[in-house]
């Protein structure tokens, strides 16, 4: 018996298993990605998953978690992650309103209010002891005393 295998150049077949195997590397997106909602120093951006704990990561490896259904950031990367999210149809999460500090907390603005409020009725008011000091540390004499 005689071999009719024809010879491999293993060269070859190598260089094409690499060009079938090689991975893609993704280039520059020619994608034009709106800049992220500007968000004030003091407000941060409201989103609204479907799931009470929501985990989402972004390309660069952030972390975003959703306590509660709820989601406030500040932060640009998550809010133009977000909503690109969005807009390519991802379910279960909803853009929110863009939230102050004081609105993230009532009970703190309440009591801000509050303190406000009883320092401007106090205003030109002396706190603590108004009465002369001489006043203050002078023996009692007996008309001042109850019987």
């Amino acid at each position: 018996m005689s071999d009719t295998t024809q010879p491999v150049d293993t060269a070859t077949l190598l260089a094409n298993l690499k060009d079938k195997a090689a991975p893609t590397v993704p280039t520059e997106s020619t994608e034009v990605v709106p800049p992220a909602q500007a968000v004030p120093e003091d407000q941060y951006q409201q989103y609204t998953a479907s799931r009470v704990s929501t985990c989402l990561i972004t390309p660069s490896g952030k972390r975003i978690n959703f306590t509660n259904y709820q989601l406030y950031t500040k932060d640009s990367e998550i809010i133009r992650y977000l909503d690109r999210e969005i807009e390519a149809g991802t379910i279960g999460i909803i853009k929110g309103k863009i939230l102050t500090t004081s609105e993230l907390n009532p009970e703190a603005a309440k009591k801000r209010e509050i303190i406000e409020e009883f320092k401007a009725s106090q205003e030109g008011r002396e706190f603590g002891n108004t009465k002369p000091t001489e006043e203050r540390t002078s023996a009692l004499s007996s008309s001042q005393v109850a019987n």
